[in-house]
């Protein structure tokens, strides 16, 4: 049974694009969504199982029971993080530096055919998430030790027909950014990456080939395979990958009357699982590329591959919650691939590929790992005991209460501080879509660990940005163990405008305070966040959120002198008993807004607009397709955006 779960990888290792063409709308009329959410929930507990052993010599890929099944889990992390922007409570990311130093060391014993494929397609995850040229060294050290660029003949059911497939993806993705990254830093366009492009004509003759008709790869075959793998699925890869047009219009029309019948594959037994995974690859490839065929009927035959594609999804996921038990708890690499599989969407593809080139972090990181120092300190603030504690790369600042409970407030990852980790802090950053224009200044009041600082900065690094922080000791370990220091002296030595103010969030918003009537001389704002919590009291409700910063009355000043004329005020509230009163305030202070629990936590975001927006939906998504592409961020505005259209007051138009 082994045997069989590992041929399967092979197969579907080869392609992580899988549900990469569902839009919100039909992935909920297939039920889609709720599948991929459960996988998700699925990643975290698997990935920190393979990655956190130390059964083997390797410190990079331990544990997972092979090397194999480690790099797969490690390929999983990296697309959870640049889909969600980070992993809560996962392991931490494998860092590239010491993957290439581990490549190093494997030159003669080498890697299988499975390893590298597996390894190339971890290069491009984590390069397309972090941006850390690293990655591209392993991509193109893993590249060039392939059995495919010293020639080779090969068949369908081989490994190495996977193994082309991967290679080739990544080398016509190399030849389509070769001027972006000849301006990068630190890269020189060698005649190494010369070679790679050269090899392309090559091997699409391969694929061309293998793509053809093959006696064990017809859909119809599927079932009578014991096998849990398709070689109908390889071969639609293949095919929308190296034909062109016109040959892939002869081959679609070909292989259509298979769809008239197909259906998906009970597989009832654990020596079965994962055929509906394979066909959804084949399916996906072609839905893809039929996006790009304006001589086939495109409506008509996505809509039947669609259906086909969630049909299977459904039934994998349902197999794999029934044999879930059964699969040596998480030591098994279908786990990451399943993960992969139903987590991804076309949207996510390729943004962070258009990242500027400023964005690409070579040869340098902020922090480096063996530099960091693992601190525990308390100390006690102006509301409240504040502790700081590490774990592996991430800081954490903690609120702690009287009873010693430990309340966490920031945290940041060290080596990618940019990285939001508390996931309300991306649903924050929601207003960004509502600006036809790119906000000019914005306030945050809260400052906390300065994760949003950091974000921000990295992600519009022109915005004249003020921060606001009630608490002395608050700001003092922000600079001193967050690097918000780093990021102030850095903005003295460039055009970056960041202003951080020891004050009270609420004196600096009125508009009779010295303060707010020097700001308002210069401009309003375009955004102001609202992050502030301290130690509950009876001015606070029961999170210590400041209540005077939630009444009608305030909310009308901030409106009204404080915000620009496109304006929008983000709010972050903790669940409690007095949800109501202050939606209903927001509610009542702004002529639109927005209301919305992020997902899977206690957090309530609130967006209040000066004006009623007056884009319609079909404008907002692009913007947010803008703004994901502009920022290169580790996430999609769309997710943010979707949860804000959701609960509209009033609703947008189509």
């Amino acid at each position: 049974m082994r045997y069989s779960l590992y041929k399967i990888l092979m197969i579907l290792s080869s392609c992580t694009f899988c549900l990469s063409f569902l839009e919100p709308v039909q992935a909920k009329e297939y039920e889609d969504h709720q599948y991929r959410t459960l996988w998700a929930k699925e990643l975290t507990r698997w990935t920190a199982y393979c990655t956190t052993r130390s059964e083997r010599s390797e410190p990079i890929f331990n544990g997972c029971g092979s090397r194999f099944q480690a790099i797969k889990a490690t390929q999983s992390l990296f697309r959870r993080v640049r889909i969600d922007g980070f992993v809560h409570s996962g392991p931490p990311l494998v860092e590239a530096v010491y993957v290439q130093q581990w490549l190093n060391r494997q030159k003669k014993a080498g890697l299988t055919s499975r390893e590298r494929s597996a390894l190339i397609e971890l290069a491009h995850e984590a390069l397309q998430a972090t941006g850390d040229l690293y990655w591209f060294n392993v991509l193109k050290q893993t590249l060039t030790q392939s059995i495919w660029f010293s020639g080779i003949s090969c068949h369908l059911q081989d490994p190495c027909a996977v193994e082309l497939l991967v290679v080739l993806k990544s080398m016509l993705w190399l030849q389509q950014k070769q001027a972006q990254l000849s301006q990068a830093p630190s890269i020189t366009w060698s005649e190494q990456e010369a070679y790679i492009v050269q090899r392309i004509p090559a091997l699409l003759a391969v694929a061309k080939y293998l793509s053809q008709n093959h006696p064990q790869g017809q859909l119809k075959n599927d079932q009578k395979r014991l096998n849990a793998h398709s070689l109908w699925a390889l071969r639609a890869q293949l095919a929308s990958l190296s034909l062109p047009s016109t040959e892939f219009v002869a081959w679609w029309k070909g292989e259509q009357e298979q769809f008239n019948s197909a259906q998906p594959v009970s597989e009832q037994t654990t020596s079965r699982f994962g055929l509906n995974f394979s066909r959804m690859m084949g399916l996906g490839s072609l839905l893809q590329r039929l996006k790009q065929e304006p001589k086939l009927n495109q409506e008509s035959a996505s809509k039947k591959l669609l259906q086909l594609y969630h049909t299977h999804a459904k039934q994998a996921m349902e197999v794999y919650l029934k044999h879930r038990r059964n699969y040596q708890e998480y030591n098994n690499p279908i786990n990451a691939f399943g993960v992969i599989a139903l987590s991804s969407e076309l949207t996510e593809q390729d943004f962070a590929w258009r990242a500027p080139v400023k964005r690409w972090r070579y040869p340098q990181f902020q922090f480096k790992p063996e530099q960091l120092p693992q601190i525990k300190l308390q100390a006690d603030g102006m509301f409240s005991k504040l502790a700081i504690k590490d774990r592996d790369t991430r800081r954490g600042m903690y609120f702690v209460r009287p009873n010693g409970q430990e309340l966490l407030e920031t945290e940041v990852d060290l080596i990618r501080p940019e990285f939001l980790q508390v996931r309300y802090t991306q649903d924050m950053l929601a207003v960004y879509p509502f600006f036809d224009q790119k906000p000019k200044r914005a306030l945050l009041i809260g400052l906390g660990g300065g994760s949003m600082v950091h974000a921000l900065h990295a992600y519009d690094p022109s915005l004249d940005l003020e921060v606001v922080e009630i608490d002395p000791v608050v700001v003092r370990f922000a600079r001193d163990y967050f690097g918000i220091q780093n990021l102030e002296t850095r903005a003295q030595q460039t055009d970056t405008k960041l202003k951080v103010l020891t004050a009270d969030g609420f004196d600096y918003l009125k508009p009779n305070s010295a303060q707010s009537e020097t700001a308002t001389t210069k401009q309003r704002y375009d955004i102001i966040w609202m992050d502030a919590f301290l130690q509950p009291t009876s001015e606070t409700d029961s999170t210590g959120s400041p209540l005077n910063l939630k009444t009608v009355e305030f909310l009308k000043v901030i409106r009204d002198t404080k915000l620009s004329q496109k304006g929008v005020l983000a709010i972050n509230i903790n669940h409690h008993e007095g949800l109501k009163r202050d939606f209903d305030s927001i509610r009542a202070a702004f002529p639109a807004s927005s209301i919305w629990q992020v997902p899977e936590t206690g957090n309530y975001i609130a967006l209040g607009f000066k004006t009623v927006p007056q884009q319609s939906v079909q404008q907002l998504m692009n913007l947010a397709k803008h703004y994901t592409q502009k920022q290169a961020s580790p996430f999609n505005y769309r997710y943010l955006l979707e949860r804000a259209l959701e609960n509209i007051q009033p609703s947008m138009k189509p």
